[in-house]
């Protein structure tokens, strides 16, 4: 009456750990790995973050891959592209500002009430010349 742990099957052990090992540990190639092809068409897509996550994992599975090494590469240049686009635009719009004395307000003001004046009565007067 020991402490003996439970009966395991015979064979059990095994295909237990099978759901953690990668598809690389099992012979498979690159280009069928899930993770490759979704890696793919982040990149097709311009999701370069998140190729650039499946990528890193990618290289974990498959070291000195020569495809994944150009991706990778790829990805970088894309990457530094679009950083140093990034940096070179304003943050946003700045908004357009009113002078603060308040007699270029009142100018700012006069002039376009002078200006709505002055199309005011050139409209008055086209409409003028249509009734003759």
């Amino acid at each position: 009456m020991g402490m003996e742990g439970p009966e395991v099957p015979e064979g059990a052990e095994a295909r237990a750990g099978e759901g953690t090992t990668h598809p690389a540990q099992h012979g498979a190639s690159l280009e069928q790995d899930a993770l490759y092809l979704q890696a793919l068409e982040h990149v097709q897509r311009g999701r370069w973050v998140e190729a650039e996550d499946a990528l890193a994992e990618l290289l974990t599975r498959y070291p000195g891959s020569v495809e994944l090494a150009r991706l990778q590469h790829e990805l970088a240049l894309h990457l530094s592209a679009e950083r140093t686009w990034l940096a070179g635009l304003p943050r946003r719009w700045p908004k357009p500002e009113l002078p603060r004395r308040p007699t270029v307000r009142v100018l700012l003001a006069a002039n376009l009430v002078l200006y709505l004046l002055v199309a005011t009565l050139w409209l008055l007067s086209c409409v003028r010349q249509l009734v003759r």
